[in-house]
């Protein structure tokens, strides 16, 4: 065992795994290595063959994992909490792995690697019947595509947590069948489901059902018909609520509420309206009224095709909702003006997102008058996303240089100048970069690369363009790429519509100094040069996103105009 004299990483164990047989396969005896960081965290890392496995453990392990290595390192992960505690930080992947070490690693590994299913998505490699018979009362959270022919492994499924439904529309002559199925899963789950999320549009009768579990706290429903028996059986359970997300759907349950002086919806912390079909007598003057009844309520999504009510949600709303401090407004039928009354009565923003559409109207949603409001919570302020407003590209540079705690940024586009010439980033926890680099002069490049270099927390960095191809920022080692080497957080990287000319060794340079997941965008605008860069990234274990055909074919144009003006 040896105790390292930095001070970060205090103890390392080795212990030898394996000899017998895992899920019925023989194996090789295995040797697996858990670090254990004390200031930050622990990393264990199974070794197999060459490939290495690795996960964090968070802090408060560490101190125990390291007596425990100290006094009995050789049995420490024998210990089936000491696996759990591993196992529960590894991904699927890597999970997988680890059921092949020994049974004592596959007992701890198959309960985690059940708990969460996706089923019925186009997937090709699906659970079979007789697994969903020995494991489905493992799943507690379930991602469900088509239900079609599901039937006898559903019926295993029997301490669900979650069950989300996602994206498929359910055909006129299933959709009986489909959700009888429904119900009967949802039955099954009545003591124990927690969050509901569905895509496709529900009857009335599933919603009862999901409204009848008693320990239900997350709704998300879309395209669903809140009728007069659902709305009351909504407004007498609305108390256990915590989330409640609807979308395209008929509520006629906001006139319902508004209309009971004494209902509080007590426990509702976020609330998202997108969209939503009220009765023809009532406007969306009465949402305001219902969200005024969640007192503890944090976060607001507000997603409407009418006028907002400002008047109404500043002199009612906003008084009795006083913990609110992140709010989404995805509506271009807002002015300026209207949005800094908002800001000004709101105590603390810490998610601000009042993003526009396409079209003249979005102009006027963000302005001096609005940016001048959200000043005064640059403090607090973690969240930030004005893609769409097109008045805010200046003021960019300056929400990097005056918001501390900034955690995600999104706009449309920031230009290389404005960076030169602005203060220096004061964000440096920043996670989450969302904006295309515009003007990248050779004058400009080193001032942009110095401040990008300086955001070590960084996870994701999208410099790509919506709409339209620019130049954009090149990440070449010519340019500066190589000075980005501290980001080693970083796990996703969008050049989409920008002109890359990425060789060989800039691509071999992400490679080593990047723990890439995923890579979008083109890597080099000659096609050829681009598809040898990819299949780099592909063979280096980099998901490809797929690029449009419209990017390469305006790239192979702009190529073609650059060979034949040279």
């Amino acid at each position: 065992m040896y105790f390292g004299r930095g001070r970060r990483v205090n103890a390392v164990a080795r212990a030898d795994m394996g000899g017998g047989k895992a899920g019925g396969n023989a194996v090789k005896k295995r040797h697996a290595f858990l670090t254990i960081d004390h200031m930050g965290g622990a990393h264990s890392i199974l070794n197999r063959k060459k490939k290495a496995f690795c996960t964090r453990i968070p802090h408060p392990y560490s101190s125990f994992l390291i007596h425990l290595c100290r006094t009995n390192m050789d049995k420490a992960l024998e210990i089936p909490e000491i696996r759990s505690a591993i196992a529960r930080f590894l991904g699927r992947r890597d999970m997988s792995s680890c059921i092949l070490i020994s049974r004592a690693w596959w007992s701890t590994c198959s309960v985690l690697l059940w708990q969460h299913i996706r089923f019925g998505l186009g997937f090709n490699r699906q659970p079979s019947l007789q697994a969903f018979e020995q494991n489905g009362h493992h799943i507690r959270e379930l991602m469900l595509g088509s239900v079609q022919g599901l039937d006898a492994e559903l019926e295993h499924c029997s301490n669900l947590t979650t069950l989300r439904l996602v994206g498929h529309r359910v055909a006129e002559d299933s959709l009986t069948s489909y959700m009888e199925v429904l119900s009967q899963l949802i039955s099954r789950n009545h003591s124990t489901l927690r969050v509901f999320e569905s895509d496709p549009a529900i009857t009335p009768a599933v919603l009862r059902a999901v409204l009848s579990c008693p320990r239900l706290e997350v709704l998300e429903t879309t395209t669903t018909n809140y009728d007069e028996e659902v709305s009351d059986q909504f407004l007498r359970m609305c108390g256990q609520l915590k989330r409640f997300v609807s979308a395209h759907d008929c509520m006629g349950l906001v006139k319902d509420a508004v209309g009971l002086p004494g209902l509080v919806f007590p426990n509702i912390t976020a609330l998202s309206f997108k969209h939503p079909m009220l009765p023809d007598d009532a406007g969306s003057e009465f949402v305001p009224h219902f969200i005024a009844k969640c007192p503890q309520l944090r976060s607001l999504e507000w997603n409407f095709d009418e006028p907002f009510p400002t008047r109404i949600f500043v002199e009612e709303t906003l008084p009795a909702c006083t913990k609110l401090e992140s709010f989404t407004l995805c509506n271009p039928r807002i002015e300026d003006g209207e949005v800094a009354q908002v800001l000004d009565a709101m105590t603390q923003v810490k998610l601000f997102n009042v993003r526009g559409s396409v079209g003249s109207r979005s102009l006027n949603s963000f302005g001096s008058a609005s940016y001048l409001a959200l000043q005064r919570h640059f403090a607090t302020l973690e969240t930030i996303d004005l893609r769409g407003i097109a008045a805010v590209d200046s003021h960019v540079q300056e929400v990097l240089s005056a918001c501390p705690n900034l955690r995600v940024i999104a706009a449309d586009e920031i230009w290389a100048k404005d960076i030169l010439d602005g203060a220096p980033w004061v964000c440096m926890g920043l996670r989450v970069f969302r904006v295309c680099i515009m003007g990248v002069a050779d004058s400009f490049i080193e001032a942009v690369f110095g401040q990008l270099s300086r955001l070590h927390q960084l996870y994701e960095l999208d410099i790509g363009r919506a709409a339209g191809v620019t130049d954009g920022l090149a990440l070449t080692l010519g340019a500066g790429l190589g000075r980005l080497a501290g980001l080693t957080r970083l796990r996703y990287v969008s050049v989409v519509n920008t002109d890359q000319t990425m060789g060989a060794e800039d691509v071999e340079w992400v490679v080593q100094h990047w723990r890439l997941t995923t890579w979008e965008g083109m890597l080099h605008i000659d096609r050829k040069q681009h598809e040898a860069r990819a299949e780099q990234l592909r063979q280096s274990g980099i998901l490809f996103g797929v690029y449009s055909r419209r990017e390469m074919a305006v790239a192979q144009s702009r190529l073609d105009a650059f060979k034949a003006g040279r």
